[in-house]
């Protein structure tokens, strides 16, 4: 009995500590720049209202096609007359008090509206694709933000780390010279110098690390949801992947043929064109079929019993009706005007939004080149200052160069670094906005 209860206790404490340690998991979620971009997908609230219009166009496109389907309709009267009338029943003249009681079911059905079904399903239709390109378009635009915002997390993080590895450096260096002062070998004066290196080290690490909080705050917001203090930053995507330079023709060939921004004022021409086409379907005649059954009953036909009058008055009608516009104070063609200028508005805007793409593309490239060379080159120097200052370390360690000439060794150092760091940022953020125009669509 002992030795099961000891099994059964070991189990417990296994499966809390297995709980616990899933908590923990949780608790301490990060997320990468992947993963911002998915929460902006499902909860970002202007995306969600973008999501609303593509329902918006399918409900427009179903309506569309029950436009090719006839209307049924029940109609129901009942009218009390007094005075002199021609009973509808009878066909009687009579004079008096009436009461009147009819029932029908009329039914239309559209054979030909010049084309207006048809262009109007098209038209539903493009319409879906329009709501879905806008969509893409705006989703794009968050992303570059997520994009850039991201990226100022990061160097803030990172501008945070390298100034407290600074600090540390420092601090070793303080102990030195206090040894150095208690043992009268400097000046007390030359605390100062260290200590204002290690104060401007100290204002940057609270200064980024608020940064990277307020940058943290922004793409919570952009994605949608709360402030989650427990999830951390997961900076994995942060990596120069690229060591090439790129070619603008390559790039906005890729763009022009995947982007939404493109695609989205090619399909406003679509909308308008068909636009366009159902005004001018307004000049057609329109053929209809109309049916009707019905019944009527009256209060002066008194000899015939409800029931009966219901059967022996009962009417069915079948027709065609031909409608044609001949003369309508030159609407229609005032609206075949308007719509023939909406093409040309709309032609105009997707005009402009290839340019804006081909400047952005042209932007980005030219961007990211500079920004590559200047990373490269600031390997380099980072690497030279590096140096420089490690054997700076050295020779002031034992006591063979001076603290002033240490503190400008150390200044150009961290300098260096710093630029380095800003380099990198930038190559970083540059890259991603070109994989962006290239990979769009893969």
């Amino acid at each position: 009995m002992i030795s099961v209860l000891t099994h059964r206790s070991r189990v417990w404490v296994l499966a809390c500590l297995f709980l616990g340690f899933t908590l923990m998991i949780e608790a301490q979620e990060s997320w990468n720049l992947k993963r911002f971009i998915e929460m902006a997908r499902e909860n970002n609230p202007e995306l969600l209202s973008l999501k609303l219009e593509t329902n918006r166009a399918e409900i427009n496109l179903k309506a569309a096609v029950n436009n090719y389907y006839p209307n049924l309709e029940a109609q129901l009267k009942s009218g009390n007359n007094y005075g002199l009338l021609i009973d509808p029943i009878t066909n009687e003249l009579f004079f008096g008090n009436t009461f009147i009681n009819s029932f029908q079911i009329n039914s239309t059905f559209n054979l030909f509206r010049g084309f207006y079904n048809r262009y109007q399903k098209a038209l539903a239709n493009e319409q879906m694709n329009t709501a879905s390109y806008i969509f893409n378009k705006r989703f794009n635009e968050i992303t570059l933000e997520l994009t850039y915002y991201y990226f100022q997390a990061w160097y803030a993080s990172e501008n945070a780390e390298l100034q407290k590895k600074n600090l540390e450096n420092f601090q070793k260096r303080k102990k030195f010279i206090d040894g150095s002062i208690q043992n009268e070998v400097m000046h007390k004066r030359n605390i100062y110098n260290v200590d204002y290196l290690i104060a401007r080290a100290e204002a940057a690490i609270i200064a980024n690390e608020n940064t990277m909080r307020k940058n943290k705050a922004i793409l919570f917001k952009l994605a949608g949801i709360n402030w989650q203090d427990s999830v951390k930053m997961n900076f994995s995507d942060a990596r120069v992947s690229e060591t090439r330079m790129f070619d603008y023709n390559t790039v906005i060939e890729q763009a022009r043929k995947n982007f939404p921004d493109i695609k989205a004022g090619q399909s406003q021409i679509i909308n308008a064109e068909y636009a366009f086409r159902i005004a001018r379907s307004a000049r057609y005649p329109k053929l209809l079929v109309e049916g009707q059954l019905g019944t009527k009953t009256s209060t002066n036909k008194i000899n015939e019993p409800f029931n009966t009058q219901l059967g022996n008055n009962q009417n069915q009608y079948i027709g065609l009706s031909l409608n044609i516009p001949i003369f309508r104070n030159y609407s229609l063609k005032q609206a075949e005007e308007i719509a023939a200028l909406d093409i040309e508005a709309a032609k105009n805007d997707a005009k402009s939004l290839l340019l804006e793409l081909e400047n952005n593309v042209f932007q980005a490239v030219m961007d990211y080149n500079n920004a590559l060379k200047l990373y490269q080159t600031n390997i380099r120097l980072n690497e030279a200052a590096q140096q420089e200052y490690d054997f700076a370390v050295r020779l002031f360690d034992v006591g063979n160069m001076g603290l002033f000439e240490f503190t400008e060794i150390a200044q150009r150092y961290i300098k260096a670094s710093e630029d380095l760091l800003e380099a990198k940022f930038n190559c970083m953020l540059k890259l991603k906005i070109i994989e962006f125009y290239t990979d769009y669509g893969k």
